[in-house]
């Protein structure tokens, strides 16, 4: 009974499923992180922007952020695509593709950089008085 009861929130829950997907079926170990260069270059440029605080650095902070906001909003849908495709192939019996699995691990270390950058620049409006 304790198996089935693990296994059921297991399934439940998004983030431990998607965490068991990983661990079980082991998808190719290229999945690397996917460097979200267009935001890092930008988040550089705001760092530089923020030596000078003023209005211009408070426009690019706020500007930063709505950026974060979309790019984790398209990883969120990418992540939930990418579950449903695995979920399929789990309920006809099969184990999703590598490639499935693949970019879900790539989305999931994507969110983590999201995550970074946005604790990154809630210090910076706090560094520069933006509420």
């Amino acid at each position: 009974m304790t198996f089935l009861n693990d296994a059921y929130n297991t399934l439940k829950d998004p983030e431990k499923r998607r965490a068991w997907l990983l661990q079980k079926l082991n998808p190719a170990p290229s999945a690397k992180p996917q460097v979200l260069s267009d935001l890092a270059a930008t988040w550089f440029d705001v760092q530089d922007t923020a030596e000078t605080p003023g209005e211009q650095a408070r426009q690019a902070v706020t500007g930063f952020q709505e950026q974060l906001r979309t790019a984790r909003q398209e990883s969120q849908n990418t992540i939930q695509r990418l579950e449903e495709e695995a979920d399929e192939a789990l309920t006809r019996g099969t184990p999703p593709g590598c490639d499935t699995l693949s970019s879900l691990r790539k989305e999931i270390l994507s969110q983590a950089t999201l995550s970074s950058l946005e604790r990154d620049v809630e210090r910076l409006k706090k560094r520069l008085f933006i509420m």
